[in-house]
């Protein structure tokens, strides 16, 4: 049984009753996860818990990361939730520096490359969205798009690229952080970075905060490129929308979301249990199914769908370790919008 409180992803609350549907009200929960992902995701974990989890009774709140950071430590004292899952991982990196998540990495976290994953384990790589080349199919044959993102910079694309806004988009956001971070390494500062995204932005049409948007401006032929999450584009394609993507070649910059156990959660063994299950096949095989998530744990797995297997062989995820993003995301992300946004040329 679901009953939903606030609208949207800023408060959709669930009371799941698992193993059957009573008359009476639902029994207080004896789980409560902190879900800081899109709510058809948090629907269907729900359903998929349910049904393989009978009599047990799991409370999902679906919460911003950034609000449910601040809500861990509002109720540090006294925990009100087990789990905190699919928020970005500067966030959790956030929350595990300070104190808030226990080490208890599940045993698939071992299956997740290092880069991915808190080396005390107080959180574990889940799912990993990398941002992929798009394009309209319709506008610009596959081999005339963009391979890498250099090319995105070429003049033919000028004003006929479309981006991701990072203050609405923490998959942009990432993109921004892995830019700087990978330049920073070879330049030795922040300059070529933020030289590189002024070039990015003079190319752009504009820039969306709704990637529900951003998919249908660039489906309907508005521009010929977007700078997608992966996600997105493969869930366009697979819709009929004439968009097909890219896997830059360099490497994609990844929005890392993550799940680690709230220290002194009051069900922490049913915590655990739950986090274990996140990584069991039949999640993994249906989020990639169901919403084109491609897991952050390593191999191939069995009835996965043939997109992920098609893509797998060209994906290399460039992910910046989460310290790095926790300690200077906010900072650069404020300087891309007081140096770069809009400072090429006017704002359409």
């Amino acid at each position: 049984m679901r009953s939903w409180g606030r609208a949207g992803v800023a408060g959709i609350a669930a009371v799941v009753t698992l193993g059957g549907v009573s008359s009476c009200a639902a029994p207080e929960p004896a789980l409560v996860v902190y879900m800081s992902a899109g709510t058809e995701v948090a629907a269907w974990i729900e359903d998929a818990f349910e049904a393989s989890h009978p009599g047990q009774v799991i409370r999902l709140e679906a919460v911003p990361g950034t609000e449910a950071l601040e809500r861990l430590r509002a109720e540090a004292a006294n925990p009100t939730a087990d789990v905190w899952m699919g928020a970005p991982s500067w966030l959790m990196a956030k929350g595990a520096a300070e104190g808030l998540l226990a080490e208890s990495m599940p045993a698939w976290g071992a299956a997740v490359p290092e880069e991915m994953r808190d080396a005390r384990g107080r959180w574990t790589g889940w799912v990993a969205d990398p941002v992929v080349l798009a394009f309209n199919a319709e506008r610009t044959s596959r081999s005339r798009a963009p391979r890498d993102w250099i090319d995105v910079l070429h003049p033919r694309w000028a004003d006929d690229v479309l981006l991701p806004d990072p203050r609405g988009s923490e998959a942009m956001a990432a993109f921004i952080g892995t830019r700087v971070a990978r330049m920073r390494r070879e330049g030795g500062d922040d300059a070529p970075g933020f030289d590189w995204l002024a070039r990015l932005d003079a190319a752009r049409r504009g820039y969306v905060t709704d990637g529900a948007e951003l998919v249908r401006r660039l489906g309907a032929g508005e521009v010929s490129v977007a700078l997608l999450p992966l996600s997105l584009a493969e869930t366009a394609k697979q819709g009929g929308r004439p968009v097909d993507f890219r896997i830059p070649e360099s490497g994609s910059p990844a929005l890392l979301r993550g799940v680690g156990s709230v220290v002194r959660g009051p069900h922490a063994a049913a915590g655990a249990a739950f986090v274990a299950w996140l990584g069991s096949r039949d999640v993994r095989v249906g989020l990639a199914e169901h919403f084109a998530q491609m897991p952050a744990v390593e191999g191939a797995l069995e009835g996965e769908p043939s997109w992920v297997t098609d893509v797998r062989p060209l994906l290399r995820f460039e992910v910046v370790p989460a310290d790095t993003l926790a300690a200077h995301l906010d900072g650069w992300l404020a300087r891309w919008r007081d140096e770069v946004m809009g400072r090429t040329r006017p704002m359409l």
